[in-house]
């Protein structure tokens, strides 16, 4: 008898006893989806759904680019051997590998130290 697939297998003996069924076999879902390759444009303004988001992209761009030049500031700002730098709001937690990450906190209790 040949060597055959497992899933041809399966699909031979659900045949066999009366039963046939398409679903995949367990490796089917671990193939990598091809890739499409991206070749069209496509005009969008009868979205009201792009529409929406596109007006908020555009309304929020200016707040996001101030957003990242702060990190940028914050960060030069913070000493290189504080692991933690708190003050007007705002945590600076640096991580072992040197990465700065921001927290907003009470304000209440965020004083810099005199």
């Amino acid at each position: 008898m040949p060597i055959r697939s497992t899933s041809t297998s399966l699909l031979r003996l659900s045949a066999s006893s009366g039963v046939v069924s398409k679903a995949a076999s367990p490796l089917a879902s671990l193939a990598p989806k091809p890739k499409i390759e991206a070749v069209r444009i496509v005009d969008m303004s009868a979205s009201n759904s792009w529409a929406e988001f596109a007006g908020l992209f555009r309304s929020t761009r200016r707040a996001f680019l101030d957003h990242e030049r702060s990190k940028t500031e914050l960060k030069a700002l913070m000493p290189e051997d504080a692991k933690e730098a708190i003050g007007h709001g705002v945590r600076a937690k640096r991580s072992k590998s040197g990465a700065v990450s921001f927290d907003l906190v009470d304000a209440e209790g965020s004083h810099a130290a005199l």
